[in-house]
């Protein structure tokens, strides 16, 4: 199974891609279903993000220098694959926008 991916981030979300399987690596047979993990940014990859046949998730909510661990899966009529090499990809942590600047001219002699 391929890797997860970061494909984009901003400061508080990310989007997360990996290939699709075909044969022979799918196992000869269409995957049915890809199941996406992840560690919330602690412990260990055991929550599921999704199950679907999709290849792209966007998250949200993350905090920014926090970093985070993906691992992917297929399954297909025979059931689930193992799973993908860890990817731990870093939350982008940007400053926040600067305020708008403002001016004031002063009364000044010529």
């Amino acid at each position: 199974m391929n890797t997860p991916f970061l494909v984009t981030r901003t400061k508080q979300t990310m989007i997360i891609r990996w290939v699709a399987l075909v044969a022979p690596l799918s196992g000869n047979s269409p995957v049915l279903t890809y199941n996406l993990f992840w560690n919330n940014g602690q412990g260990e990859i055991n929550i599921e993000l999704a199950d679907s046949l999709i290849t792209e998730y966007s998250l949200t909510g993350l905090t920014g220098g926090t970093f985070y661990k993906f691992q992917v899966r297929a399954s297909n009529i025979y059931g689930y694959g193992e799973r993908s090499d860890v990817s731990i990809i870093e939350a982008s942590d940007v400053p926040d926008v600067m305020a708008i600047m403002s001016t004031r001219i002063e009364g000044t002699k010529f």
